[in-house]
């Protein structure tokens, strides 16, 4: 089908709506194939060193998200603790059960020791993405649970999701969000950081470092400037 020049009139038979349901589609695909090759994406830079020094290790934050709500019957810490302070994790062990014990068995088993947050998203999607990079591709044996509703904003500040490859499998990687953005219900939701939120707020504005974004998706990508790693994770707050 030819599309008309800006202005120009639609062939006929093709409404302006079809048009636009047309270009809605495509774009939704071609999100779709960003977000796949982003997510397969393998980390080959050092991590950095635990002892590091950065301008975002002086950011904290003690309050929780204002709708967060929290009972004694379904709440589940796990804290980060990083080279910058600690993350504290809310696990949504009644929306995402499985997700929920599968993250706190690999914090248990020294499986995010170590891991850097190594990757900064700032277009489309602005989060921080982490993971232990012996473990990078590989797969959890969970279902995918508790994706969001397909609205606006759909992905809050503080939500941390897993990510999955092309065909919809939960890895072992996970995004902590810095900021609400909009994308297709995709990257199942498994916490809400209750502390330590500003962390990775200062952590984007220092923005990426040189030489190492990536436009060749749709999701603009790149190293943080201010390098950040897990030194250990364990239950509670």
């Amino acid at each position: 089908m030819r599309v008309p020049a800006d202005g120009a009139t639609p062939a006929r038979g093709v409404s302006r709506q079809q048009l636009t349901i047309a270009v809605a589609v495509v774009a939704t695909l071609a999100l779709f194939i960003g977000l796949g090759a982003w997510a397969l994406r393998v980390r080959t830079s050092p991590v950095p060193a635990t002892g590091a020094t950065t301008r975002a290790c002086s950011a904290t934050s003690t309050s929780p998200l204002s709708d967060t709500a929290t009972t004694a019957a379904d709440t589940t810490n796990l804290t980060l603790d990083t080279t910058c302070g600690p993350i504290v994790i809310r696990l949504l062990t009644r929306e995402a059960p499985t997700t929920s014990q599968a993250m706190m068995s690999l914090a248990s088993s020294d499986g995010l020791d170590g891991a850097p947050c190594y990757r900064l998203l700032t277009q489309v999607m602005y989060a921080l993405q982490c993971g232990n990079t012996s473990f990078d591709g590989n797969f959890l044996d969970v279902p995918v649970e508790n994706l969001p509703p397909d609205r606006p904003n759909n992905y809050r500040a503080g939500y941390v999701a897993l990510i999955t490859d092309s065909a919809g499998t939960p890895t072992d990687q996970f995004f902590i969000a810095y900021r609400d953005f909009s994308l297709p219900p995709r990257f199942p939701v498994w916490g809400e950081v209750t502390e330590g939120l500003a962390i990775v707020q200062a952590i984007a504005a220092a923005g990426v470092r040189p030489g190492t974004s990536n436009a060749d998706t749709s999701i603009v990508a790149g190293e943080p400037l201010e390098p950040i790693s897990i030194v250990s994770a364990r239950a509670g707050s």
